[in-house]
């Protein structure tokens, strides 16, 4: 052979071998199915939209090699991990415990685990066996403010207890057992014949300070004073004495509650941070056929905090006396029922008694009927009490689902059972687009239902505008029971230079022979300000 070729093979030979023993050194150090864990980089918070679905979580294998960057409301220094299989679960937990390491928290039904993000970096774990999120701070609503919009009305207060404003509703509450998240209870006569049991979750005793809220919320569903007044309480304390708290509490009290039997569950209490641990407790109890009832919050802002805003919770904003909306609550398209909100008279500390006010007082009155429903001979599903509890719902707002009111209003005598034939043709509302320009021609809608029980027909409708002797007169067509319709009117939008109201008188009449039950529900005035 050549020495030149020689010199080439012998090159080419050494590559080969280099080669070969660096692919070996690269693969036996490949081999480990476990790496360190790498963190990923959340800069956005979750969707604020509404009830939507569960997303999608995050799982491991989509993170980078950045630090966590927290979004906003969640907890510092803390994590969730959620498994995918039980047997992962397990493992890690085993290994945790292997390592002399404990989890803050752990709830074993999602298979979900609150840790110390120190836990991280002593810790390997498969890519594939969890998904990550954060823990988030709940609270309770904040107390309605007291400068309102200008043009606005007062709200007028009940200054009634709950079981006063509800007092022709059937059913007492009897073997349902209703769950309570909130800030504990405090002893008081309200409960003396209330069977009641208590789960603290955030340490100490559910009647520690600060307990004055969830024994508010809890009046108004259970106790002598309330709109189901045998309903048995489970109380868990998930919020502290300032009325904060956090989302993996109230998602282990939402577990608890569902393992210890309750029926429905009240949540005066919310985030604006969309939780996928929330979401997951809530669906598994929906799953389970509890029903969820919670306040839409009290922000004036243009959509529903959590878990309100969640598809399988019943969200409840508030009315005043005069089944107006309050002015301070959360607006969106999703909220479910309208209830009393101003000035409920409900327990608080040592046996005293306050004027409760907020979406807080609001949701337990859904609760409590929902519990009185559940209680009837007639052995209702959840489901079913849903449902009877919609067909009582006075029409507010614009016709159908709105914002403000959501389906309506609450009406007990409506909702009570009665043989006697009970003809109630009501004029609902009249509804004047909030968009409406100075200057411009719009419709307003004068919203009419039947309350009653029976077929009601023949009748009319007289509409009279601002200071006009003209009057616009219409046919009435026949209605159902519960049903509503509308009769458009159109107004001219005065300049906004005029500084003018825009008054709407209306009186709605039937022709039917046997008397209005509730003649006051007739007639209405409305003033309308243009909006610049």
């Amino acid at each position: 052979m050549h020495p030149k070729q020689f010199t080439r093979f012998a090159v080419l030979l050494l590559i080969v071998f280099l080669g070969l023993y660096l692919g070996w050194r690269w693969g036996s150090g490949s081999k480990s199915p476990e790496i360190a864990l790498k963190i990923p980089n959340f800069e956005k918070s979750p969707e604020k939209s509404g009830k939507a679905e569960i997303p999608r979580t995050t799982p491991m294998a989509d993170w980078g090699d950045r630090p966590i960057r927290y979004p906003d409301g969640a907890v510092q220094g803390e994590i969730l991990f959620t498994f995918n299989d039980e047997s992962s679960y397990r493992k890690y937990l085993w290994a945790m415990e292997q390592a002399g390491l404990q989890p803050l928290g752990q709830i074993d039904t999602l298979r979900i685990l609150r840790l110390k993000t120190s836990v991280l970096s002593q810790l390997k774990i498969p890519f594939e066996s969890i998904d990550f999120g954060f823990n988030y701070r709940v609270s309770q609503p904040a107390p309605p403010i007291e400068a309102l919009p200008e043009g606005l009305f007062a709200p007028a207060s009940y200054n009634q207890t709950a079981a006063q404003i509800t007092k022709s509703l059937e059913g007492d509450g009897s073997g349902v057992l209703v769950a309570v998240l909130d800030s504990g209870l405090f002893p008081h006569t309200d409960f003396e014949d209330v069977a009641v049991e208590e789960l603290v979750l955030t340490g100490g005793q559910a009647d520690d300070p600060g307990a004055e809220h969830g024994t508010s919320v809890a009046s108004i569903i259970s106790g002598s004073n309330g709109v189901a007044p045998a309903s048995s309480l489970f109380i868990v304390r998930v919020l502290g004495e300032e009325g904060e708290g956090h989302s993996f509490h109230v998602a282990e009290g939402i577990i608890h509650a569902v393992e210890r039997g309750a029926k429905i569950l009240n949540m005066s209490l919310g985030l604006y941070e969309d939780s996928a641990l929330l979401r997951h407790a809530v669906q598994y109890a929906h799953n389970q056929g509890v029903l969820m009832v919670a306040a839409a919050g009290n922000d004036r802002y243009t959509q529903l905090s959590y878990p309100a805003a969640y598809a399988e919770v019943l969200s409840v904003t508030a009315v005043d006396a005069r089944h107006q909306q309050a002015g301070f609550p959360n607006q969106s398209a999703e909220i479910d029922f309208a209830a009393p909100g101003v000035g409920i008279v409900a327990a608080t500390e040592e046996g005293k008694s306050w004027q409760f006010t907020g979406t807080s007082a609001a949701a337990p009155f859904v609760s409590g009927t929902l519990a009185a429903l559940l209680s009837k001979g007639d052995l209702l599903s959840p489901d079913q009490a849903v449902a009877q509890l919609e067909q009582s719902l006075n029409e507010a707002g614009a016709l159908g689902d709105d914002p403000l009111y959501g389906g309506g209003w609450i009406d007990w005598e409506r909702l009570s059972e009665t043989e006697a034939e009970r003809p109630d043709i009501a004029l609902a509302d009249i509804y004047f687009p909030p968009e409406a320009s100075p200057g411009t021609n719009v419709s307003v809608d004068i919203v009419i239902q039947n309350r009653g029980n029976r077929w009601l027909s023949g009748g009319e409708l007289v509409v009279q505008l601002s200071d006009s002797p003209d009057r616009q007169t219409f046919a009435l067509r026949s209605t159902q029971p519960g049903e509503a319709f509308s009769q458009k009117i159109y107004v001219q939008v005065p300049p906004a230079q005029l500084l003018e109201k825009i008054r709407v008188t209306a009186v709605v009449q039937t022709d039917d022979a046997v008397a209005d039950v509730v003649p006051d529900n007739n007639f209405k005035i409305v003033e309308f300000g243009a909006t610049p």
